[in-house]
């Protein structure tokens, strides 16, 4: 009897053990089915919270491959546009000291040079967006006021002249010798009433070698060309030959000048632009 007890209790505890394994198997499929739907969630928030964005996949047109949309790039990526500097064009507001010279016969009023520029507004002479605007009411006597400016020798001078109102005085234009008009030189003169002389100018004395001649104009406007070809001075004025001659301008050191002689009680307003000087 003792015998047969004894070899019934592995039998029980076998049987005991399977329960017990199977409970616990159970158990843990229970666990995990219930479980990791949760835990794989909260993985996926995890891992999705501390990884880089990366940029979407977008479909190619056509239903190609799609193509990965670079990501924007940040500030310190774009480049730099540097912001554009605008330096004003000086010269188109000055008349520049270092081409060009001044000349007056009126002691009075000399002629000033401000930052490179001569200021000769009190002449009325000045320069604003590149025309040169003469303009000058009442004098108290005939005086000459003038700039001028080194040419070649053999030249070609071009440039648009719009007269506004002369009055009780002149405008001169042609080539001297030096700063000096009247030194010795050849001028276009552009007087009242649409009249214009063609001057010789030697030893401070000028002579008129053709005088009082009428130019068709479009109200005031000319376009005057002088060439000079050795001692020869061609005029031209709005494309017709005015005045050829074999002038004795046989000086070597040749300047371009532009000038005004107001007389008493005068009005001179006029402007000159689009000066071109070509060598020959």
């Amino acid at each position: 009897m003792d015998h047969a007890q004894k070899l019934s209790r592995p039998a029980h505890s076998k049987l005991d053990t399977a329960i017990i394994v199977a409970v616990i198997g159970l158990v843990g499929t229970f666990v995990t089915a219930t479980l990791k739907p949760v835990v794989d969630q909260w993985a996926a928030r995890e891992f999705a919270s501390h990884s880089p964005a990366s940029a979407p996949l977008t479909g190619a047109a056509g239903g190609g491959q799609p193509t990965e949309t670079a990501a924007p790039a940040s500030p310190t990526d774009v480049p730099l546009t540097p912001f554009p500097t605008m330096t004003p064009d000086v010269s188109l507001n000055c008349i520049s000291a270092d081409e060009w010279t001044a000349h007056t016969t009126d002691t009075d009023l000399p002629a000033i040079v401000s930052d490179g520029c001569l200021d000769l507004a009190e002449w009325g002479i000045s320069r604003a967006d590149g025309v040169i605007s003469i303009l000058r009411y009442q004098t108290r006597r005939g005086e000459w006021y003038g700039i001028s400016l080194p040419i070649p020798r053999d030249v070609v001078i071009e440039f648009n002249l719009a007269v506004k109102h002369v009055q009780n005085g002149e405008l001169w234009f042609g080539t001297s010798e030096g700063a000096s008009p009247t030194a010795k030189g050849v001028y276009l003169v552009r007087k009242e009433n649409g009249l214009f002389d063609v001057r010789s100018c030697a030893s401070d004395s000028c002579r008129t070698e053709f005088g009082d001649i009428s130019i068709p104009d479009d109200h005031g406007n000319y376009v005057i060309r002088l060439e000079l070809a050795g001692n020869r001075l061609d005029i031209n004025i709005n494309d017709g030959l005015f005045y050829r001659r074999d002038f004795q301008v046989s000086f070597s050191n040749r300047r371009f000048y532009l000038g005004l002689r107001p007389f008493s009680s005068a009005y001179l307003n006029a402007e000159l632009f689009g000066l071109d000087i070509q060598e020959k």
